[in-house]
């Protein structure tokens, strides 16, 4: 169970990416996989060919998800990427340095 919290955990939860994770246990055991992730996202490019490209790798989700963002979002995410866990509105506010956006 440990194992198994710590991949959701290191995949932020995204189900997605849990879901192509859990396509490796025909492979790996859950300790493996666990370990796996602690070392690289590399193995998770050992998708079916079948799948839509986007769902290929955790690196092609996640840019694809990106790409579907507005400038300004793109902006605030990438501010906000110092954080490396949850953050409190008020610490985002202070991070986000454009006066431009909207509220």
């Amino acid at each position: 169970m440990a194992s198994v919290a710590e991949i959701c955990r290191r995949l932020d939860g995204i189900p997605l990416a849990i879901e192509i994770a859990c396509a490796h246990l025909s492979i790996f055991g859950v300790h493996d996989l666990d370990v796996l992730l602690r070392e690289n996202f590399e193995m998770m490019d050992l998708m079916p060919t079948n799948w839509p490209e986007r769902h290929r790798t955790l690196s092609k989700m996640i840019g694809w998800s990106f790409d579907l963002l507005t400038v300004s979002q793109k902006r605030v995410l990438l501010e906000m990427s110092v954080f490396l866990g949850a953050a409190s509105v008020e610490a985002c506010l202070r991070v986000i340095s454009s006066e431009d956006l909207p509220a």
